[in-house]
């Protein structure tokens, strides 16, 4: 595990929180709306709170692109 001294660290990412923010904006992009919808889906079909499922990589951090896709 790779690690970084808590002094060197400039921002804390929260994937939890960069969903809510998905959730309430009304300017998405592309990506970030389909990122949305595939969230939503699997909140719904698996019957979990919203505080249980986030968004990371390019998306949380704000680095999407048109060539930026979806992990899966």
């Amino acid at each position: 595990m790779c690690e970084v001294p808590s002094d060197q660290i400039s921002e804390h990412y929260q994937p939890i929180e960069k969903l809510a923010s998905l959730s309430v904006g009304n300017k998405l992009n592309a990506l970030e709306s389909k990122a949305l919808h595939l969230a939503t889906t699997l909140r719904e079909k698996a019957g979990i709170p919203w505080n249980a499922i986030g968004i990371s990589g390019s998306i949380m951090a704000g680095l999407t692109n048109e060539k930026s896709d979806i992990d899966r």
